[in-house]
């Protein structure tokens, strides 16, 4: 599972008429707890198609609802952090890859921002609380470092259960 901005609830495929692939994602709003949806199309020209890439690092940077809510306060986003967020889920994505017992990737959208551009003070704020609402403590410390993105590995001890649980499942 790739968990991106560590508020990601689930991603369920439909089709549409254009025989495209449109992933729908649940997330959850970590200020007041409502569930929204942003949508994506995924083409054949992910990789190689510039709208695809904005597409894309918009999505991981939180979804144009988020990019709207602070646009709403005065911060706008810039094409340079959209393109940021692209590029470091494509390194996260692949370390995953190439990592044993790899669990999934957290994406600190709020630092790839922070990096890109100059942030309100009440950004800082939401980043600091979006940190602390994280329940996985290397992927906290990860971002509190200043880490762009986080894998998440699998402990022996982890690995076993699931382990054993399929075994049991099997029976």
């Amino acid at each position: 599972m790739i968990n991106l901005n560590s508020n990601v609830v689930g991603v369920s495929p439909q089709r549409t008429e254009t025989n495209r692939q449109e992933f729908t994602t649940q997330r959850q709003s970590t200020a007041n707890g409502s569930a929204s949806g942003d949508k994506v199309t995924i083409t054949s020209e992910l990789l190689t198609g510039d709208d695809n890439v904005l597409s894309l690092g918009r999505l991981l940077l939180g979804g144009d609802e988020k990019l709207k809510a602070w646009s709403d306060k005065g911060f706008e986003i810039n094409e340079s952090s959209i393109r940021n967020a692209f590029d470091v889920f494509n390194l996260a994505f692949k370390e995953h890859m190439n990592t044993k017992n790899s669990r999934g990737v957290a994406i600190n959208s709020y630092q790839i921002i922070a990096n890109n551009q100059n942030v309100p003070a009440w950004f800082t704020e939401e980043k600091e609380q979006n940190i602390s609402a994280i329940g996985d403590p290397a992927t906290k410390s990860a971002f509190r470092s200043g880490d762009l993105y986080h894998v998440s590995i699998d402990n022996e001890l982890n690995i076993r259960q699931v382990r054993n649980y399929q075994r049991i499942a099997n029976l």
